[in-house]
C-alpha cells in the first residue's frame, strides 16, 4: 500500500462514488431517491445507454451503477457541506411560510370588507 495523504484518497473516493452513484458526494442526502443517480448520469453524460451500430436497440452499458440508499434520521450521516441543509427541514420551512402568507392575506381580506 502507497501512503497518501487523506484529502488526496477522499477527493479519489469522492469521484468514485459519483461515477458509480450519478450523485455528488455533497450532495448524497439532498433527497435523492434510489435510481436517481442513474438518471442523473444518464442525463450528464450519457453512459447509460449506448446505440447499437445498425440494428437502432439501445444495450445496456458495461459499467453497472450503485443504488445509494442514504441513512435513515438518527443515524451517522458524514460530516456534510457548510451551509447544508436538510430538504426535508426546508421544505416545512416553506409550507410554514407559505401558510403565514395565506393567513396574513386573510386577515387582511377580512379587515377590508368590515
Amino acid at each position: 500500500m502507497v501512503p497518501a495523504a487523506f484529502d488526496v484518497v477522499f477527493g479519489n473516493f469522492k469521484n468514485f462514488f459519483k461515477k458509480k452513484t450519478g450523485i455528488d458526494w455533497d450532495k448524497r442526502l439532498d433527497g435523492l431517491k434510489p435510481g436517481d443517480g442513474e438518471k442523473a448520469r444518464s442525463a450528464e453524460d450519457g453512459n447509460i445507454k449506448k446505440e447499437v451500430t445498425g440494428g437502432g436497440k439501445a444495450e445496456e452499458d458495461d459499467r453497472q451503477m450503485f443504488v445509494y440508499i442514504p441513512p435513515p434520521k438518527g443515524k451517522p450521516r458524514g460530516v456534510m457541506p457548510l451551509g447544508w441543509r436538510d430538504p426535508e427541514e426546508i421544505k416545512a420551512e416553506e409550507e410554514k411560510l407559505a401558510e403565514t402568507a395565506r393567513e396574513a392575506e386573510e386577515e387582511t381580506e377580512g379587515g377590508e370588507s368590515e
